[in-house]
């Protein structure tokens, strides 16, 4: 299957290397360059050897909020850069770009802390995945993260709590920049639910599954906001020509 590989460590689930993933035009990423993964605060010594030293990983991104960051903090080794970059937190919606879609979010929020009910939980998450479409903070952010990735060729890390949503969505947007095929996109998106062993939804695990539909949500929202993915990049400042550069350097 054409998708990231499972580095199989034992501190750390879901930290994958996006290497050997195949773009449209036949070529592959590059081995040890985009790593994808959950937070790094249990990352033991052995295993920090190896993403650190033997990887190289030089720079982490962290999606977490402050208080998620503050919690567990990540392991980082000597020299590597680490970056907070929150993708959504209570702030992250003060500039709306969809005033009804954010009140919607409001409103499931709400009835939520009142019921578990497995429909309104997947009904958030399809919202909170539309927001990273909608919000100037989030698009911001993921902005800063890819531009950090266009214009340095040192190996980079990109994490969330559970290497799911925040994370997931990330790695949706490099992979585009890169021209791969969206429906492996989107399988590489649910390989999360592999690692970890979830197969089915419900209040629970409607939270900690990724669905189909939470991405094809998010997908829609740029869509109906933006045209195309080409329009959405360049809310980001990122250009065709950042695009080119971009797979002539990560792809061989």
């Amino acid at each position: 299957m054409n998708r990231s590989r499972d580095l199989q460590f034992e501190s750390v689930a879901n930290i994958r290397d996006l290497g050997g993933i195949l773009s449209k035009d036949g070529r592959k990423i590059k081995d040890r360059l985009l790593i994808r993964s959950s937070e790094l605060s249990r990352l033991d010594e052995e295993e920090a050897k190896i993403l650190y030293e033997d990887i190289g990983v030089k720079t982490v991104f962290d999606f977490r909020s402050r208080y998620e960051a503050m919690r567990a903090p990540d392991v980082i080794g000597e020299g590597v850069r680490l970056i907070p970059n929150e993708i959504a937190t209570n702030e992250s919606f003060g500039v709306r770009r969809d005033e009804e879609t954010m009140k919607e979010l409001d409103r499931i929020m709400k009835q939520l802390r009142e019921s578990d009910d497995e429909e309104l939980a997947l009904e958030f998450m399809r919202h909170f995945y539309r927001s990273f479409a909608i919000s100037d903070f989030s698009l911001r952010q993921y902005g800063k993260f890819l531009h950090y990735v266009l214009d340095h060729e040192d190996p980079v890390l990109w994490h969330c709590s559970m290497g799911k949503d925040r994370c997931g969505v990330g790695t949706v947007l490099v992979l585009e920049l890169l021209g791969v095929d969206r429906e492996d996109i989107i399988e590489d998106y649910l390989y999360t639910n592999e690692i970890y062993g979830i197969k089915d939804t419900g209040y629970a695990s409607g939270f900690e599954i990724a669905d189909r539909s939470y991405i094809a949500a998010f997908y829609d929202e740029v869509f109906k906001a933006y045209g195309d993915l080409a329009s959405f990049f360049e809310q980001m400042n990122i250009s065709e020509r950042d695009r080119v550069l971009f797979r002539e350097r990560a792809l061989v």
